[in-house]
């Protein structure tokens, strides 16, 4: 299943990247915590985020992230493209432990693309 991985990470990657070129004016997407520690809302949620997904809270934390999300603000946007990245990277066993699968992370992806008007086709 190593092949249906690298596929929904390379999507998640090349879909993010030509976001983030076109809206935040950068050549990456990751989100990144500020170093000075002062968190913002975004950042505690980022936090709140990668903790569940630790702990393998998985289904909790996709439905933490489509409560949050606006479909207008582009930071939840960039937090999406790393939870889904990060995500992503769990194996098929982690996943199935914790009724998730790789189909899922891509349709959670293609979902908070829809959310901001961003129209992808899925390879079937």
């Amino acid at each position: 299943m190593a092949i249906e991985e690298d596929y929904v990470i390379k999507q998640i990657k090349g879909v993010a990247k030509v976001i983030a070129k076109v809206l935040f004016n950068r050549d990456d997407f990751e989100y990144v915590l500020p170093q000075n520690g002062n968190y913002s809302e975004f950042d505690n949620l980022f936090i709140k985020l990668n903790n569940l997904l630790e702990q393998n809270e998985i289904n909790k934390a996709e439905d933490l992230l489509f409560d949050k999300i606006d479909g207008r603000n582009p930071i939840y946007l960039q937090i999406a493209f790393s939870f889904y990245e990060n995500l992503a990277k769990k194996t098929e066993k982690e996943l199935r432990e914790n009724n998730f699968s790789k189909p899922e992370i891509e349709q959670g992806f293609l979902d908070v693309l829809a959310l901001y008007n961003i129209k992808i086709e899925r390879k079937n």
